[in-house]
């Protein structure tokens, strides 16, 4: 009897217990999981909600509302400013339409919260039809504050669900190889028409095309990816602009041929965002270098214990992938597209291939556990990260200027020039800035042709605008040919530290305007500026729903970087104005005291805060 008892009190009651805990554990973990791939998907959201330090959305809309309003699609530059209007291939007429739509319907705010609602959803579907996998878990963090500055309001950011598709659809070609091609042919027809990152669809199509020739797949197979590669390029010439839509493969190639040393940087695009990832990666303090690199290693991680004949094929999308990303900084966020999508697919296949095995010994109720604490600890890192968003801290630390919010922020665009412009007629031909392009167009158009701007249609007029900045021989030939009279410059910029002291310490030019990001000057032999009768009537910079959101977020504020008196302050130590440098940096503490910057040149000055 007491051997029975033996029994009941002691082995039978342990095998009893222990699946019961396990099977907490596991409902526990799934459900924290859950909870952590939520709050990603917000936290990527919360990166779009930030008031448009990328004025690329400017020309956009700008387009989506001449679209509209013509009922036609350009083919010339229906802005230029010249007698030679230059012919224009505009990739993204098709989110432009719908970017201005939004933009009529509910301002810009409801263009902003609507492409935050499109992050957050794709990314939800995402995460909840992928493995609840640790691997995948941290992957989609990393992926998050890897990509999290081109979490942009702009087409870009169609990237993320095209690709995400993409890449499903071309895993999905040896187990359907009749209708994957079809598919993925419609949906570079859909890409074409929306943004031109449409070329990253055939050219992953083609690295596992040639993933699978090396694979030795079955003929069938081989087939099928060879036709899905004919029917994607086939399919991208239904757009209004045919076969001239191929002139984008240009800058993708240069800047691959660029950061490997083969061209010049001078013969490509010379902007921050087409600068090769791999210099940033020790030098620059903004550049998500551990997070990247954590990405990196969470991707080579699910293929080391992936015993499976797609591979190969994933290896080499997720390496043309990878090549565009180390070639240009733009092409950041397709890499952690596609790096999330093979990630997720390794591992479906990895948990496919272990179903069924149980692991045995003192082990088995430890991973569980396990795999509760990484979930917990990534919902609760997630969580700061909100809070850091939210606060503004996170921005602030790395000193962008940066805000939760939607719609323009005040500190970084030109908008006191923009009003000068409404008020008088710019003597001669004006000159602008290629960071100020954008704006003045979106806000002044047709009233005031711009020089310059970040749609770079005219490459040549482009570099000749560069040269002339860094070199006065060439911008006095410039301002001679072209008869430029207002010279517009936002700052802080290139132009800030080369144009804006000669224009300053030149007779031939008056400054006659400028505020705390701005100035304005005229050339003084030339008749003076006349006001415009009437003024123009421009829109509130700022719309009622933009200003309702962001006095609700302002409640969550607890940190303030000053980035409008910063700049004030730098330039006036450019333009040698003392007493207005120190004001400034009066001004950004007032603002937000403590300031480390305002603080040390008010004491390297010789100045107070008072």
């Amino acid at each position: 009897m007491g051997r029975h008892r033996s029994r009941l009190r002691g082995k039978p009651t342990e095998t009893i217990r222990e699946p019961d805990t396990r099977r907490i554990l596991q409902r526990l973990e799934r459900a924290i999981t859950g909870v952590a791939f939520v709050a990603i998907a917000l936290l990527a959201g919360l990166f779009t909600v930030h008031r448009f330090d990328d004025l690329d959305i400017c020309w956009h809309l700008r387009t989506g509302q001449w679209i509209l309003s013509e009922g036609r699609i350009p083919h010339t530059d229906p802005f230029a400013g010249g007698t030679v209007v230059p012919s224009w291939v505009d990739f993204e007429w098709g989110s432009q339409v719908i970017a201005a739509i939004a933009v009529k319907l509910g301002g810009l705010a409801g263009l902003q919260l609507l492409v935050a609602g499109l992050v957050v959803a794709t990314l939800l579907i995402f995460f909840f039809s992928a493995p609840r996998s640790p691997t995948l878990l941290l992957a989609g963090l990393c992926f998050t504050l890897t990509a999290w500055q081109r979490f942009l309001i702009r087409p870009d950011i169609l990237c993320l669900p095209m690709l995400l598709i993409a890449m499903a659809w071309i895993d999905r070609i040896p187990r359907a190889t009749r209708s994957t091609p079809i598919l993925l042919a419609m949906l570079t027809a859909v890409m074409v028409n929306l943004h031109g990152s449409f070329i990253l669809i055939p050219t992953l199509v083609a690295a596992a095309s040639f993933g699978a020739l090396l694979s030795r797949r079955e003929p069938a197979i081989l087939l099928a990816h060879g036709r899905a590669l004919v029917l994607c390029c086939l399919a991208a010439l239904l757009n209004p602009y045919g076969y001239q839509i191929y002139v984008l493969f240009a800058p993708y190639l240069s800047s691959v041929l660029s950061a490997v040393g083969i061209i010049s940087p001078v013969q490509r695009l010379v902007e921050l965002e087409w600068t090769p990832t791999w210099r940033l990666f020790a030098s620059d303090p903004l550049f998500p270098t551990f997070p990247s690199l954590l990405l990196m290693g969470a991707l080579i991680f699910s293929f080391v214990r992936l015993k499976s004949r797609d591979s190969l094929r994933r290896g080499l999308c997720a390496l043309a992938a990878f090549a565009l990303a180390l070639s240009a900084v733009r092409h950041l966020l397709p890499f952690g597209v596609v790096a999330l999508a093979v990630i997720a697919q390794n591992e479906r296949d990895r948990l496919r291939a272990s179903h069924g095995l149980k692991a045995t010994g003192r082990w088995t109720g430890l991973f569980p556990a396990m795999r509760l604490a990484v979930a917990a600890g990534v919902v609760m890192l997630t969580a700061w990260y909100h809070f850091s968003v939210l606060t503004d801290r996170f921005y602030v630390e790395l000193e962008v200027p940066d805000v939760t919010g939607v719609g323009f922020y005040p500190d970084t665009i030109p908008e006191g020039a923009v009003q000068w412009l409404s008020e008088y007629q710019p003597v001669g031909e004006l000159f602008n800035n290629y960071n100020s392009g954008a704006y003045l167009l979106y806000r002044l158009d047709p009233h005031v042709r711009v020089y310059t701007d970040s749609r770079l249609i005219d490459l040549t007029r482009y570099q000749e605008a560069l040269r002339a900045v860094y070199d006065p021989g060439a911008f006095d030939e410039l301002v001679r040919r072209d008869g430029i009279g207002t010279v517009v410059l936002l700052h802080p910029s290139p132009e800030t530290v080369t144009l804006l002291p000669r224009l300053a310490s030149d007779s031939r030019w008056r400054m006659v305007f400028r505020d705390a990001n701005s100035t304005i000057h005229i050339r003084t032999d030339l008749p003076a500026p006349v006001r415009r009768a009437p003024s123009l009537h421009l829109p509130p910079v700022i719309d009622p729903a933009s200003r309702k959101i962001n006095d609700f977020l302002a409640g969550f504020k607890r940190y303030t970087l000053p980035a409008a008196e910063l700049t004030d302050a730098f330039v006036s130590e450019v333009l040698g104005d003392r007493e207005r440098r120190i004001d400034a940096y009066r001004r950004a503490l007032a603002r937000a005291p403590g300031n480390e910057k305002a603080s040390y040149f008010l004491e390297q000055l010789g100045a107070t805060s008072h």
